[in-house]
């Protein structure tokens, strides 16, 4: 357990040592939410887009975050070459592993708390913050499994940095961040659906009337999945 919050007490702390990411991390959302939705929210009719659009943007803020993890774990694969040293740290790889994708959530869900506070302000449910936390706790995990997966796949930046683009378009465009799931076509909506993103937005939205189980459950099961799948193959990247 020791060794556990020790790895995750040093990836926290070199996360904060960058205080401009995040107030750069807070600028963005603020740019996504109150040009683009004030924006679009006039063209929009028959509901309000602008509250439609905030939990997509505080998403894409985490999400920009996740992948700080794969970027890192890419650096020290193939930059800093600091392998040997981690892989000769006094702890199981299993327990390595489980902490830095601990460690990796709680930096996303410190990314995204200012929007996360923004949001249950404008919902005007302040204590949805108890609820809206844990989601984006959720959200994030899943994420950095799948940020993980990416960089330890990737053989060059080139390959990284298209994985990481096409992840990108696939939490924006095939999920219910922009736009709801009836106004794509019908063939894309089990793809919409395996989305974590589609189920947080989603979750989100429902706060003020009242979040279903099978929201945060979907969210759950979909974020597990690809945070075990980062986590297998991290682990087999530490041991080849």
């Amino acid at each position: 357990m020791k060794g556990f919050t020790a790895i995750m007490e040093r990836d926290i702390r070199l996360f904060l040592v960058d205080k401009v990411l995040l107030m750069m991390a807070f600028a963005n959302f603020c740019i996504d939410l109150f040009v683009t939705g004030v924006t679009l929210g006039r063209l929009v009719q028959g509901f309000n887009y602008f509250l439609y659009l905030a939990p997509g943007a505080n998403m894409i803020t985490a999400t920009a975050a996740a992948f700080q993890a794969g970027r890192w774990i890419f650096r020290e694969k193939y930059t800093l070459r600091t392998k040997p040293y981690l892989t000769s740290l006094p702890v199981s790889r299993n327990v390595f592993v489980a902490a830095r994708i601990a460690a990796w959530t709680v930096r996303c869900l410190l990314t995204a708390l200012p929007g996360t506070v923004v949001i249950c302000i404008i919902y005007s449910i302040p204590t949805s913050f108890l609820i809206a936390v844990p989601l984006t706790a959720i959200f994030s995990m899943g994420v950095v499994g799948i940020s993980m997966s990416i960089a330890t796949i990737a053989g060059s930046p080139e390959a990284y940095a298209t994985g990481r683009s096409a992840t990108s378009a696939y939490f924006s465009f095939l999920s219910t961040t922009f736009y709801p799931m009836t106004s794509l076509p019908s063939f894309l909506w089990p793809i919409i659906l395996t989305n974590p993103m589609t189920w947080t937005v989603e979750a989100f939205r429902s706060l003020p009337t009242g979040i279903s189980f099978q929201s945060i459950l979907s969210l759950a099961v979909v974020s597990l999945l690809f945070a075990f799948l980062g986590a297998l193959l991290y682990r087999r990247s530490l041991e080849g």
